[in-house]
Formats: structure tokens, sequence, C-alpha cells
């Protein structure tokens, strides 16, 4: 699988050489230097945060972990895992995958070079209602498309969106604890059958019209009609043919329509009580749905 980085990444990985070689930084591989190029943690995200990471070489002792933590190789490297039997070395590939679940110790790893890596820390809860008393089964290398894709689409929010990408890294970490339980755990999932009843229907569309100024979060929105996350997940997009994620977008941008038809209101103003917290968040999104942005939208009125 060849992995194309995203421009965003090349850019960064560009002025971090130009950086480094300014500076002229040594590396040792007994403190080797983690460079972090991107962080969703100071984003307010809750189910799941990404880190985009420059890893040197060198060697990074045993350690516990409070979330599942799952590497994506953007490159091609060598590394070796300290294993009760010696070292086991393992040759990864760009779009290569590790998991290492919240319950396992993070291995002894021995890096042989400097390597580009996109790493996913996803909270346990996720996975612990889906498949309770089950555990996530580790995993040193697998070729998954699937979490490759999340990974991508995740660090792309990020870059756009920063922490008011939330919605949409809640409704990616639903997805992928899914994907986790339902591949590597000692349990299958049980099929979630049916579509949200009518009285249930109207009880989320009225509940989202009335809230669409908040932050709403699938776990907020699952507890209206006391379903569990991925159930609720699940039968919304069953009934409305979308995530939660992408409905709630419309209906904020249906509504930004209204305002900017029916009132003078500064644009920044109508993006604050639509559920946006920035003007250019706003206009991003307006301008996928509309194709042009608020001011053209009022102008042409």
């Amino acid at each position: 699988m060849e992995i194309e980085l995203l421009p965003a990444v090349s850019t960064a990985l560009a002025e971090q050489r130009t950086t480094r070689s300014s500076a002229q930084i040594s590396m040792s591989d007994l403190e080797p230097e983690h460079l972090h190029l991107a962080s969703s943690f100071e984003s307010g995200w809750e189910g799941v945060n990404l880190i985009l990471e420059r890893e040197p070489r060198g060697e990074m002792p045993a350690a516990t972990m409070n979330f599942h933590f799952l590497t994506i190789a953007l490159d091609n490297f060598s590394c070796s895992y300290k294993t009760a039997n010696g070292w086991q070395s393992v040759d990864y590939q760009a779009g290569d995958v590790a998991i290492i679940p919240q319950t396992e110790l993070f291995p002894h790893v021995y890096i042989e070079s400097e390597v580009l890596l996109l790493e996913l820390f996803l909270h346990p809860a996720q996975t612990k209602t889906l498949a309770p008393g089950k555990q996530l089964v580790p995993q040193i290398q697998v070729r998954d498309p699937l979490i490759v894709q999340m990974g991508l689409a995740l660090y792309r929010e990020w870059q756009c969106s920063g922490a008011e990408g939330r919605l949409y890294a809640d409704s990616i970490s639903i997805a992928l604890s899914a994907h986790l339980a339902q591949n590597y755990s000692t349990a299958k999932l049980a099929s979630v059958g049916g579509i949200l009843s009518p009285r249930d229907t109207d009880r989320i569309k009225d509940y989202i019209e009335a809230y669409l100024g908040e932050e709403l979060t699938v776990a907020r929105l699952s507890r209206v009609v006391d379903l569990s996350v991925h159930h609720f997940a699940t039968v919304f997009r069953r009934t409305f043919g979308i995530t939660p994620h992408q409905y709630i977008l419309k209906q904020r941008i249906a509504r930004s329509q209204i305002l900017l038809k029916t009132t003078s209101q500064p644009i920044v103003a109508i993006a604050h009580r639509v559920g946006f917290q920035t003007q250019s968040h706003f206009t991003r999104i307006f301008h996928q749905h509309t194709h042009c942005t608020p001011k053209q939208y009022r102008d042409r009125i």
C-alpha cells in the first residue's frame, strides 16, 4: 500500500528538516529526540487523539499506556522488539499498522532509523462498551487500509478544524472502536439491526434543533433515546442515511442560511449562534455545502 502524504504533512516535514539543519541538532541513541509535528491533545478531543511524530533512531523502554495505541507507518523502516526469548526484528512498510491495547505493556523497542509515524490514542472506554469483558488482541504488524484511512482523515480534520473537529473525531472514534472490536478482539460484535422509531427520530431531530448552537456529541445524542453510543451511531446512519456529524453540519448550515437571509447580524455572530467557534471554520464548512461563502450568499439576496 502506497501512502500519499497530505500536503500539510509534507510541509511540516520540510520545515522540520530546515530547522534541524540550521540548528545542527544532534540525536543520541540513549536519549533520542521525539519531534511532534502535530498533536490533537490540546484541541479538547476526547474519544480519540493523534500525534504525528518524527520518531528518532534509538531505543525506547517498555511503558504502560492509558489508551489503546495504534501506530501507522508513513515510511519504510525496521525495528526490534524485546521479548522473553530475545529480540524480534520486524520490517515495516508504509501503511503497516501496530495495535497495542491499553491492557498490554508497550514493549521495549529499538528503531533502526528515523521514521515518520501517525499515532492514534483511543480511549479504552470506547471498546469496553462494545465488548464487555473482552480484550483487544495485540497486533505487532497488520495491513489495514481502513485504519490508515481513518488516521489520515483525523489528521486532515485536525489540520483544518483544530478544536472544532471534536464532533468529527467523536464519530471516527466510534467507528474505529467498532472496527477494532470486530476484527481484533477476543469476541465478535453482535450485529445491530433496525432503525430509530418514528418517535425517537422526532426526539433526536427536535433535540438537535433545540441545541444546535451548543457542542453536540454522539454520546450526548445517544442518551436522548437511551441507546449505547455504538448502537445509536449505527441506527442513526441507517435511519437518516448519513452520520450524526454530517446531519448536524447540514442543520447548522441550513439555519445559518435563514439567519443570513432574515437578519443583519455579523457573520461571526451567526457562526456562533449555529454552533461554530470560529468564523473561519464556519466559512469553510458553509462553502463545502453551498459552493459560496456566507458573504457571497448574503450579497445574492
